[in-house]
């Protein structure tokens, strides 16, 4: 019964964690998509110094 209680709570705990993004993760999300930008436009640019 007691490991059922815990295990209960533990899913419990990884379902609500798992709702809603938290400051740490939006700012990882932000500059994952800075860094995507970046690499966007240095092919661009190096595309037109080719061409």
């Amino acid at each position: 019964m007691k490991s059922m209680t815990i295990l209960s709570l533990f899913s419990l705990m990884l379902v609500l964690g798992a709702c809603n993004d938290g400051p740490a993760e939006q700012m990882g999300e932000d500059i994952d998509e800075a860094a995507a930008d970046m690499s966007r436009a240095a092919e661009d640019a190096t595309e037109e110094i080719t061409q």
